[in-house]
C-alpha cells in the first residue's frame, strides 16, 4: 500500500495498520477486559514518528513496514 498526504495522515494510516494487524494480548485477569497490543502503543508511536521525521526527502525511497510472526 502506498500512503500519500501530509505527515499526520501518514502517521494515522500507519498506526491503523499496526492496530489492525498486531495481536491483542489479555493482560488483566478479567475475561471481558480489553486486550493490549502485543507491542506497546507508545513504542509503535515512537518508531513511526522516527521513521517519518528522520527520512531523507532528497532520496526517493519508501518507508517499509513489516510484521513478522514469531514462532
Amino acid at each position: 500500500m502506498e500512503i500519500e498526504g501530509n505527515l499526520l495522515h501518514q502517521f494515522r494510516v500507519i498506526m491503523n495498520f499496526f492496530t489492525r494487524n498486531l495481536r491483542k494480548v489479555q493482560v488483566e485477569k478479567e475475561f471481558n477486559s480489553i486486550g493490549e497490543l502485543e507491542i506497546p502503543y507508545e513504542s509503535l508511536t515512537e518508531y513511526v514518528v522516527n521513521a517519518l521525521v528522520h527520512r531523507s526527502l532528497n532520496i526517493k525511497s519508501p518507508i517499509r513496514i513489516f510484521i513478522f510472526e514469531i514462532v
